[in-house]
């Protein structure tokens, strides 16, 4: 009888452990901030450039931040001097509801850091792409730095454009 009961309340227990333990999000990115990070970390070294094309994907309700891009190992770029463009267009971009940005960032013409999303998401389904970092750390004050996300390699490449003047 005392096995019976013993056995009721492990079972009791691992009922308990397990809810706990699939009650917790893990806000995992992949590594796409840590990706970010390391490209962003190795064009700073060298001034000026671009990363070669990296893929990543975004589940679902992720945001993506600047401050998490940077993390806390870059104190020489701030935050502002570095912008998320997101492609738009209808070949090799994202609709703004699955991708959304804040402020709202279309690559489109503009090569100006300062028409960059500083915010990417939450994500509304899981999204696969394609990202470049590139910048120019003489441009500004800080220097400027842009991640291009498209959904082909050649689009995010494409969209890595940084001005030659302020």
């Amino acid at each position: 009888m005392m096995l019976v009961i013993a056995v009721i309340v492990a079972l009791a227990i691992l009922n308990v452990l397990l809810t706990i333990i699939g009650g917790v999000q893990l806000d995992l990115q992949n590594g796409v901030d840590s990706q970010m990070h390391d490209a962003l970390k190795n064009l700073a070294k060298d001034g000026y450039g671009y990363s070669t094309p990296l893929k990543g994907v975004l589940k679902k309700g992720v945001r993506l931040s600047v401050r998490s891009v940077l993390k806390h190992d870059l104190p020489e770029i701030g935050p502002n001097a570095v912008r998320f463009c997101v492609s738009r267009a209808s070949a090799d971009g994202f609709d703004a509801t699955v991708l959304p940005s804040n402020p709202s960032s279309d690559c489109g013409s503009s090569t100006s850091i300062a028409t960059g999303a500083s915010e990417i998401g939450p994500v509304t389904q899981d999204t696969a792409f394609s990202f470049v970092v590139c910048g120019d750390g003489n441009v500004g004050f800080q220097g400027g730095y842009k991640i291009s996300m498209a959904v082909s390699p050649q689009g995010a490449s494409g969209n890595c454009i940084i001005p030659t003047t302020p």
